[in-house]
């Protein structure tokens, strides 16, 4: 299963848009903290393009995110039972998909979804970088032994670089020993 998340700006703020793919349906959810609306959205849909294009356009810049008050400002309503979510993608044919609030108990799965899937994302981009890491520490090295076989190979230059050398012995000064622990004459 293919996971993508995304961080869209609303006029209710931020909010998180996932997208789950499977084999054969598409698991669309979007989370806005805020306490006026329902937290949670949710909607299940055949697979609308390729997986490949899907997790490529579904970014901050290519996804709209808009709530649809389906009652009048002035009702007392709950907004958790009365507003839908749309969530427009821009692909090549625009795609819009209607998603209806989420029950307490969907929105408590969908919340454990959304920080595995936020998880197994950091995990990864650290693992990468670790690995990034490794890979620049082995360069360094590589190039440090080609100096140092460089040096060996020519003592006279060698000499040259030791003594002009930050850490030659010869540079470090060392006060000089008055014997002893203080107060030993």
């Amino acid at each position: 299963m293919a996971t993508q998340l995304a961080v869209v700006p609303t006029e209710a703020g931020a909010c998180t848009a996932a997208l789950f793919i499977d084999a054969h349906e598409w698991e669309v959810s979007v989370s806005v903290a805020g306490a006026r609306r329902a937290r949670w959205w949710i909607g299940t849909f055949p697979p609308q393009c390729d997986a490949e294009t899907a997790l490529a356009v579904w970014t901050c810049t290519s996804l709209s995110v808009a709530f649809l008050d389906e009652d009048t400002p002035d009702e007392d309503t709950d907004a958790r039972t009365s507003e839908t979510c749309r969530i427009s993608i821009a692909t090549p044919t625009p795609l819009a998909l209607d998603l209806v609030p989420a029950s307490d108990r969907q929105a408590a799965a969908l919340a454990a979804r959304f920080f595995s899937a936020h998880a197994t994302r950091h995990t990864d981009r650290v693992a990468s970088l670790e690995a990034a890491l490794r890979d620049a520490r082995a360069a360094l090295d590589a190039e440090r032994a080609k100096y140092r076989d460089l040096l060996a190979a020519n003592p006279q230059k060698s000499a040259k670089y030791s003594a002009a050398s930050l850490v030659h012995p010869g540079r470090i000064k060392r006060q000089t020993d008055l014997g002893g622990f203080e107060g030993d004459p």
